[in-house]
């Protein structure tokens, strides 16, 4: 009995199935024996690489860590964890390597991520709030105390140009208040005529605050006088001492 079409097509099929499904199948675990044997292979470079550091260690304890002999991974781990006045200083040591792992862009990538969001947090956190700085006139605006507090502060240019326009008004304001009591106030021979100003600091043209002085000064002029007239034995002779007259010679 010969056996009919579709079944021998089916059987074909099959077969080929088969066959690519093997030939498939051999690549794919040839792939993995290769991994498999890379991974063992780093595993025992670095089994090594650790043995040896032990037994240097071991040998030299008192000497310095060689860093040279780790892995490049490690050592960049090591550098994430230095400062930037750190890195400069292994840039200025000339040593090749350490200056061309001192200036990856990863490595700096890293530290901004990683280093620079702990050294900025407690900024961050101690920050003022938009409230503070209103108080404080660093951030400026009509009524911006009450907007913050409703609510409804919101911020645009046109608000900005508003506070400006309302700053140049009121100094304008300031500016005209200030002429018109300038042009009101009294002149300088009013003031001596109404005793508000001594007729001394009128004739001496100097200010208010050097009076005493002028004044104590002027005393020891008098003090002077007299003791030269007392010296040159005036007093002995009959001639009288005015002090009036002393006043007006100190003048």
């Amino acid at each position: 009995m010969s056996l009919p079409l579709a079944t021998l097509e089916e059987t074909s099929s099959s077969l080929t199935r088969t066959e690519i499904a093997s030939s498939t199948s051999i690549p794919s675990s040839r792939k993995m024996q290769r991994t498999s044997l890379k991974q063992t292979q780093i595993q025992h470079n670095k089994t090594e690489s650790e043995s040896e550091l032990n037994a240097w260690l071991a040998l030299n304890p008192s000497k310095p860590f060689p860093i040279l002999n780790l892995p490049i991974t490690i050592i960049l781990q090591i550098f994430t964890s230095l400062d930037i006045p750190d890195l400069d200083s292994l840039k200025s040591t000339g040593h090749q390597l350490l200056m061309s792992l001192a200036n990856d862009s990863v490595l700096h990538q890293h530290r901004l991520r990683s280093v620079g969001t702990t050294c900025l947090e407690p900024y961050l956190l101690n920050r003022p709030n938009r409230l503070d700085l209103a108080k404080s006139k660093i951030l400026k605006g009509l009524n911006l105390e009450f907007k913050i507090n409703s609510g409804s502060y919101l911020h645009s240019p046109t608000s900005i140009k508003t506070y400006e326009t309302s700053e140049k008004i009121n100094r304008l304001i300031i500016k005209n208040k200030l002429t018109k009591a300038l042009e009101s106030r009294p002149i300088f021979y009013q003031l001596t005529s109404f005793n508000l100003i001594d007729e001394e600091l009128k004739n001496e043209h100097v200010s208010a605050s050097l009076a005493p002085m002028i004044r104590s000064l002027k005393r020891e002029r008098v003090k002077d006088q007299l003791a030269q007239q007392m010296r040159y034995n005036k007093l002995l002779n009959g001639i009288p001492i005015h002090p009036s007259k002393c006043w007006e010679g100190s003048n």
